[in-house]
Order: C-alpha cells, then structure tokens, then sequence
C-alpha cells in the first residue's frame, strides 16, 4: 500500500477553493470559517488529522509505504 499524505496547509487551502468550487459541498464564507470547519472534522472526509494518524500507525508494517507528497516529488 503506497499512501501519500499532504502537508495540512496545502490540504486546508485546496479543499477551502474545492468546496467553494463543487455545488454539492457546503461553500464556506470566509477562509477562516472553514479552517475551524476543517480542523473540527465538519468538512467532507472528517478530521484529516484521525484519517493520518490512523494510517500512520501503521506506517512500519511491511506492506505499507507513508510519505509525503513532498518526498514523492524528489
């Protein structure tokens, strides 16, 4: 398994234009209302930091590369 993960930031920032984006998502007002939206897990997809921290439990398992996306691109 080969899960690539983005840095939170970039994460944030690109969802906030998606959802604003996308008629079927919930369009956020302000940037700032959907960082708290974002980081209390009330955008599509929850919490990103649970989704990573579940996966990056098992980051040493033999069937699992974690990386950046960072790393991917060197």
């Amino acid at each position: 398994i080969l899960y690539i993960y983005r840095n939170p930031k970039d994460v944030l920032v690109s969802f906030f234009h998606f959802s604003n984006w996308v008629a079927r998502l919930k369009p956020s007002d302000t940037f700032e209302n959907f960082m708290e939206m974002f980081l209390d897990g009330q955008v599509v997809g929850s919490r990103w930091f649970d989704h990573i921290k579940g996966w990056y439990e098992h980051r040493h398992d033999f069937n699992i590369l974690f990386m950046s996306y960072e790393d991917m691109k060197k």
